[in-house]
């Protein structure tokens, strides 16, 4: 190209990862293994981000960087997730969001069933649709009953599908040799197992699988990032595959012998997609990046390593993450409710919360009698309300990413001000916002601003 364009050549440049930095991906995730870096804040320093704490592109990225090259050393940090992973549920356009319990396999019972069948009526669930990933999704659901429906779900022997998640999302089956006249091998119990060893593992995108009995392939295991197609002799595993905006065929990776070679594969590649691929890249993206031949190559060579690596990271972070938060944070789903009357004497300023109850870099919603108001709180401990709804398509502003002293919108990435309430960038439009102030550690709101927005 330089001899053909001569002086008009300019060699294109990689894109960094956002605007607070220069560096791309691969120049960030090559600092944070050399350099041992287990924290955002010594990325942020080594790396000489222009920003204080990132934004909501980045701080995703690190933070699976850092769990995926660090699974020991760091901790994951929620408030650089988006929405659908820090909450366990996928958000909906209205602000409800849908809830997919774990079907191993695509595998389920009429115990099960029946749970889902009360949940569903319980929590008064609008729509009940069977996925395509051999699943039964409850749409609909409202913030404040997450916890108590993934408890009732629990208790029926359920855990979370993932299916909001950057990690494993299914293992597609057909029936296989236990019922299928033409079966090769046991694909459902073999699927079955991939999904209990490969379950709540974070990865650069989605991942999903698909295991079928003998190439007819029922489980379109060809069209999955990684399929299995069981034969006579063994068990085919391929790579790279997509049916989605891009549609991809699977490309060969190798055949094994026996169930546990493709589960150890499996393992192996999986954790090699994690520790080199660009976040948000599928493993087609990926493949096409590195080539197949280079994969195979590392999995050869690295495999027993590789799976050691995935099982330590597994560790961490192989449980049930709707438990966790039933236990230790049903709280922060619910909307924190305080009267709009009271004050101190004369005072307007009334106090709605402590300043803990509200995560740093993180908001809540507060209810009072004159309408819901979103309360934000800064790395630096600053506190600022504004309404809670996007002017774009109303989202919960609440459930953003905070960035300084900026929010970004869960449903579609609108950057509004968080001192003026203006949305940045080529976006137009604004949020109203409330004086709000910390004061012996409570956070403060003054009602005159509240009562003048609900008379008018």
């Amino acid at each position: 190209m330089a001899v053909t364009l001569g002086d008009d050549f300019v060699l294109p440049a990689a894109a960094s990862i956002c605007g607070c930095t220069d560096m791309t991906h691969e120049d960030v995730r090559r600092m944070i293994k050399s350099q041992r870096l287990t924290s955002m804040p010594a990325v942020w320093q080594e790396c000489g981000w222009k920003t204080p704490d990132g934004c909501h592109v980045c701080r995703p990225a690190l933070n699976f960087y850092l769990l995926a090259d660090w699974p020991l050393e760091y901790r994951d940090d929620p408030q650089s997730r988006f929405i659908n992973e820090r909450k366990h549920a996928n958000i909906q356009k209205d602000g409800t969001y849908s809830v997919v319990p774990r079907m191993w396999g695509g595998i389920t019972t009429p115990d099960e069933l029946r749970a889902i069948a009360d949940a569903a009526d319980k929590y008064m669930v609008p729509t009940v649709k069977v996925t395509g990933g051999q699943r039964i999704d409850l749409l609909g659901v409202k913030s404040e009953d997450l916890p108590d429906i993934w408890a009732d779900l629990n208790a029926a022997g359920m855990v979370s599908g993932h299916a909001y998640s950057k990690g494993l999302r299914t293992v597609k089956t057909c029936v296989g040799t236990d019922h299928c006249r033409f079966g090769t091998q046991d694909s459902t119990g073999l699927g079955i197992q991939l999904e209990k060893e490969l379950w709540g593992a974070w990865t650069p995108h989605k991942l999903k699988l698909g295991v079928s009995g003998c190439p007819r392939n029922c489980a379109e295991a060809t069209c999955k990032d990684i399929g299995v197609i069981c034969v006579d002799s063994g068990y085919q595993i391929s790579i790279g595959g997509a049916a989605g905006m891009d549609v991809r065929e699977t490309e060969l990776l190798i055949q094994v012998p026996t169930e546990q070679e493709a589960i150890n594969v499996i393992k192996a590649v999986t954790q090699l997609y994690r520790e080199n691929a660009k976040y948000l890249d599928r493993i087609y993206k990926w493949m096409a990046k590195v080539g197949l031949d280079w994969i195979k190559e590392r999995v050869a060579a690295e495999g027993d390593a590789l799976v050691d690596r995935f099982e330590l990271s597994q560790t961490i972070y192989r449980k049930d993450p709707w438990a966790e938060h039933v236990a230790q944070q049903a709280e922060r789903y619910k909307p924190l409710a305080t009267p709009v009357t009271g004050g101190c004497g004369m005072t307007s300023w009334i106090d709605i919360a402590a300043l803990d109850d509200v995560p740093q870099r993180g908001a809540r919603m507060i209810k009072t009698t004159l309408g819901c108001v979103a309360v934000f709180r800064t790395a630096e401990d600053e506190v600022f309300a504004l309404d809670n709804a996007c002017p774009h398509k109303a989202g919960p502003l609440a459930e953003g990413i905070v960035h300084g002293k900026s929010v970004t919108c869960p449903l579609h990435n609108w950057v509004f001000s968080l001192e003026t309430g203006e949305a940045q960038g080529a976006d137009a439009g604004r949020v109203a916002t409330y004086p709000a102030r910390v004061e012996s550690g409570r956070i403060l709101l003054d009602r005159t601003f509240l009562q003048a927005r609900s008379a008018a």
